[in-house]
């Protein structure tokens, strides 16, 4: 009967020790980010601590600050010389994606298991779920603007209300609108 107390105990301590860890977790994921940040700059510490000029070496403090400048400089290298490329390389895919796209359906569209497949029908269908599985819920307004950039600021105006079927017929409409501009 003991036994079977002690582990009710223990339960319900690691019960709350998880309640407690869950109230806490900003500043345990602070800690754990400067553990992490220790134990991997600590060995780059020892070897600039170890760099003699003449007589002198850096102390602790000046090592640390050596290792974030190289760090900062470092990052900032591969954002001015490896962004550059791999925008030009997604702005390429971007341009090409429509024409790969279509090529992919018509041979998706060959294949002899899926040439009687009504893809317009199936893409019916799945923006049909999709709005019913979205319902009358309001869309939350950092997924607006991170992929639906084009209306952020019409939900943010009132204009467009954050649902998914006005979104919908919001960003068709935009898209239509920047056809017929084009086409004139």
């Amino acid at each position: 009967m003991n036994h079977h107390r002690s582990d009710i105990l223990f339960g319900f301590f690691v019960a709350i020790m998880l309640l407690l860890a869950w109230h806490v977790r900003d500043v345990l994921l602070l800690i754990y980010i400067s553990a992490l940040f220790a134990v991997v700059i600590g060995p780059a510490i020892g070897v600039v601590q170890k760099i003699h000029i003449g007589n002198w070496h850096p102390g602790r403090g000046l090592s640390v600050v050596l290792i974030m400048v190289t760090g900062l400089v470092l990052i900032g290298a591969f954002f001015l010389f490896a962004l550059p490329p791999i925008f030009s390389d997604l702005q390429g895919f971007a341009h090409d994606l429509p024409g790969k796209a279509q090529r992919v359906y018509e041979r998706i569209h060959n294949l002899p298991l899926l040439s009687h497949v009504d893809m317009n029908a199936l893409q019916q269908h799945a923006t049909e779920a999709l709005m019913h599985a979205l319902g009358d819920r309001d869309i939350p307004l950092p997924l607006i603007s991170q992929y639906l950039g084009r209306l952020d600021r019409a939900v943010a105006n009132g204009s467009v209300a954050p649902k998914a079927g006005e979104l919908l017929i919001a960003g068709v409409t935009d898209v239509l609108d920047i056809y017929a501009s084009a086409t004139g």
